[in-house]
C-alpha cells in the first residue's frame, strides 16, 4: 500500500493524544522523521512511557517505518515484566 506524505502526519494517525504531545514537544510532527530514531533516543522523550512507545512501535510497523534496535528493546521489556 502507498502513503501520501501527510497519511504520516501524526495528528491524522491513531496515537494516543499524550503519545502526539510527546513527539511534537520533542519536534517530531511527521513519522517519516522517525525513521531510524533508535529506542534510546525514543526513551528519552518526555511524556513517551513504555505502553506509548509499545503503540508507537505498532504504528511505524504498519508504516513500514524502521526503528533501530527494537526487538532487543521488546526482549528487554518482557524479561524485566517478567522478574516483576
Amino acid at each position: 500500500m502507498k502513503y501520501t506524505k501527510s497519511a504520516f502526519n501524526i495528528n491524522k494517525i491513531d496515537l494516543p493524544t499524550k503519545v502526539i504531545n510527546a513527539l511534537a514537544k520533542a519536534g517530531h510532527t511527521n513519522l517519516i522523521e522517525l525513521e531510524g530514531i533508535t529506542l534510546n533516543t525514543l526513551t528519552n522523550v518526555k511524556g513517551l512511557g513504555h505502553k506509548g512507545i509499545m503503540k508507537l512501535i505498532d504504528i511505524l510497523r504498519d508504516y513500514k517505518v524502521e526503528i533501530v534496535d527494537v526487538e532487543n528493546w521488546q526482549r528487554r521489556l518482557k524479561r524485566s515484566a517478567r522478574k516483576a
